[in-house]
């Protein structure tokens, strides 16, 4: 099973090396999305053999998602942000779950390192299925469209895997007030909100924003 990273970056030359050289060895294709990086990031990414695609940024994360999906050629997806690496202890389980044929997604859980809270289980690890895709534009999930799928193709199985495979730094204080992740993640929610009001999932985050 070829396994595809999917990343989308922006000014990430600090992080980006440790992100990629904790699934180098992994993954059989790396693709990243950049959405105008001004620093060493692009030429950080091509250094380690990935593919290379530009996106103009438009406030919408899910459709800058959509746009590295569009470009893997695995069987596999696996979704990093540049501030994550991957276990390595978790990898043989990765693996195994990968090789289930009745697998679609596997959640894998996120520990946020210098933040306390407790792991997180996301869909990060998911078939190079055409029906798959992000939504939001903000805490974006794949979620409704494996939702989706499912009732027209209950024999696909969700499964999570139950160590932290997934280590991320973004949540530091630090990462935040330099990156304004604040003002960002409000901004995005508030305007989206204002054209579907109904959104449960998103007033929840906004809520915990506020």
């Amino acid at each position: 099973m070829a396994l595809s990273l999917c990343m989308i970056v922006k000014d990430e030359e600090e992080t980006l090396p440790h992100c990629l050289n904790s699934v180098r060895d992994v993954v059989d294709e790396m693709i990243v999305v950049d959405t105008g990086s001004r620093d060493r990031t692009l030429t950080i990414a091509e250094n380690y053999g990935a593919k290379v695609f530009s996106f103009p940024w438009n406030n919408d994360f899910a459709a800058a998602r959509n746009e590295s999906l569009q470009h893997a050629t695995g069987d596999w997806i696996l979704v990093l942000d540049a501030d994550e690496t991957l276990v390595p202890a978790a990898i043989p389980a990765m693996q195994t779950a990968i090789a289930n044929p009745a697998a679609l997604v596997i959640t894998l859980r996120r520990q946020e390192i210098g933040a306390n809270l407790p792991p997180s289980s996301l869909s990060r690890l998911f078939r190079n299925h055409p029906d798959i895709r992000f939504s939001r534009p903000y805490h974006e999930l794949i979620d409704d469209s494996v939702a989706s799928l499912l009732q027209h193709q209950p024999e696909w199985k969700v499964l999570e895997l139950p160590e932290v495979a997934i280590l991320h730094t973004g949540y530091q204080g630090k990462t935040i007030a330099q990156r304004r992740k604040v003002d960002r993640a409000r901004s995005i929610m508030e305007s989206y909100l204002k054209q579907h009001p109904d959104d449960a999932y998103m007033c929840s985050k906004l809520g915990a924003l506020y």
